[in-house]
């Protein structure tokens, strides 16, 4: 008999329902279309696990910084700048840092804003300008008053569009392409009474702007003999979703992703289609958002990798990170740990994201460092990965049965030559009550290098009365992918 091995994750309010984990692991498809019953593209079977990436470290951080800051990560021609604690970084590609400048804060997300000659940070305390240029560093704190406050904008046709916090106005920039000056006068505000203006987002030169509740679209249209304000509305056109969280929007492959809700305050992951706000969330994950209380404080990025478009989402203060494999539809859990320790993880340490000379680069939130993102790397800045994976409920018609043995197939024969890895183990439980209590820790070897044909065998597992679901642990640093299961027994005992 298959057992249900492989899935996403996706865990109900009542755990009998569906009591499904995917932490540090993602799925993995080899089908046709939507549907994996339809056949395979000449895979072993439809669908398999693969861990996530792991991390190391980029740069030595020898200045000594403390916190990358959220959001504080921006490529532009192949050089990428970062804002760690109070400081402006230049980047190379081999890890080199230049300090080039000086904010008025040291904590807290951050917003870069790119035009063609200079960078707009945005801190929530003040404006800073980086002509990179002239490689001149300006603090705007002494230009205009409200820019001081703005945490958030996008960049239009020689334009940084501001919001101003608390209301329904938006500033840009008085001079074309020049971020040092800035007039009170160029503003201009939404018109929808769905609440505060939250965020700007630039898409195929128009402007998404996200209210609470909803989204309205404006668009350049250069100035008119009536006002001189070249930013117009389109009239006819509003999306009936606002923002949840101003950090949390993306654009990537031709969409925006970002966390949303409604007139009545429900949250949902949400993707723009034909100026459609289509959820991409299903009811476990916003179960699970609703659950969090302030998410207004969430954030995300998006990077690709093997096939794979991921969008991440971290909420701060609920400590959890969720990801949406965008190429598969499928949800999936990243934690990290500062000790080692499982009882310890906590939301992913990733801060900030760029893509630079070939590689995912991400800020640590908890050492300042830069690091490295890639599949190949088994652990976190030197800190173990926790894999796990709690399976569907397996059940036949509400009858007893037995499982006399279980199959697990893997990919063998990963184990390092010697040290931590070179006799990985993992480790399996069962539960009997749709996943309220687990069984004793059972260990097996995964095999050591080269043994390639290995696979994991769980013998006498027991009687079940109704449902049997499987729970696997692993932390070892090596290669993990999991294809499936198999399970012999009797059904009908009494």
């Amino acid at each position: 008999m298959k057992i249900p091995f492989v899935g996403d994750a996706y865990a109900t309010r009542s755990p009998n329902l569906n009591a499904q984990t995917c932490i540090n692991l993602y799925p993995v498809t080899d089908f046709f279309g939507d549907d994996p019953t339809q056949g395979v593209k000449n895979g072993k079977v439809p669908v398999a696990l693969y861990r996530t990436p792991g991390l190391q470290e980029f740069t030595t951080n020898i200045h000594g910084h403390a916190l990358a800051r959220q959001g504080g990560l921006h490529e532009l021609n192949g050089t990428l700048y970062a804002v760690i604690d109070n400081k402006l970084i230049i980047v190379d590609r081999f890890g080199n840092e230049t300090d080039v400048g000086t904010l008025n804060t040291s904590t807290g997300p951050v917003c870069i804003i790119a035009g063609t000659i200079s960078l707009l940070i945005l801190d929530g305390h003040s404006g800073y300008c980086y002509d990179f240029v002239t490689d001149t560093f300006t603090d705007l704190s002494t230009v205009s008053t409200f820019i001081h406050t703005a945490t958030q904008g996008t960049y239009i046709d020689g334009y940084a569009v501001i919001v101003k916090p608390q209301s329904t106005s938006f500033y840009i920039n008085h001079d074309h392409n020049n971020f040092l000056v800035w007039d009170v006068h160029d503003n201009a505000a939404t018109t929808t009474t769905a609440g505060y203006l939250v965020a700007v987002q630039q898409f195929r030169q128009e402007l998404f702007m996200f209210t609470r509740y909803c989204t309205e679209i404006w668009y350049d249209s250069g100035p008119s003999v009536e006002s001189n304000f070249p930013l117009r509305r389109k009239q006819g056109l509003l999306i009936t979703k606002g923002c949840a969280a101003q950090y949390s929007i993306c654009v990537v492959d031709g969409a925006i992703y970002w966390l949303g809700r409604d007139l009545s305050g429900y949250a949902q992951v949400l993707r723009v289609e034909q100026y459609t706000a289509v959820p991409v969330s299903n009811d476990a994950i916003e179960t699970l958002i609703t659950q969090y209380g302030d998410i207004s404080d969430a954030f995300a990025y998006t990077y690709k990798e093997f096939g794979h478009v991921f969008y991440v989402l971290t909420f701060p203060a609920a400590n959890k990170t969720w990801v949406y494999d965008i190429t598969t539809n499928f949800w999936h859990q990243r934690t990290s740990t500062i000790d080692g320790s499982y009882e310890k993880q906590g939301r992913h340490r990733g801060n900030s994201y760029a893509f630079l000379d070939g590689k995912h680069i991400l800020g640590d939130v908890y050492s300042g460092r830069l690091m490295q993102m890639k599949s190949g790397f088994y652990d976190e800045m030197g800190t173990r990965m926790f894999l796990e994976r709690t399976t569907q409920h397996v059940f036949d018609s509400l009858l007893q049965f037995s499982i006399k043995s279980l199959k697990i197939d893997i990919q063998g024969g990963t184990g390092l030559a010697t040290g931590q890895g070179s006799n990985p183990q993992l480790m399996l439980q069962y539960s009997k009550d749709g996943g309220h209590t687990w069984s004793n820790e059972l260990w097996q070897s995964m095999g050591a290098a080269g043994q390639y044909t290995k696979y994991i065998q769980y013998n006498r597992l027991g009687l079940f009365r109704i449902s049997a679901t499987f729970r696997l642990r692993y932390s070892e640093p090596t290669d993990f992918v999991i294809l499936g299961a198999e399970a012999s027994g009797d059904v009908g005992l009494h």
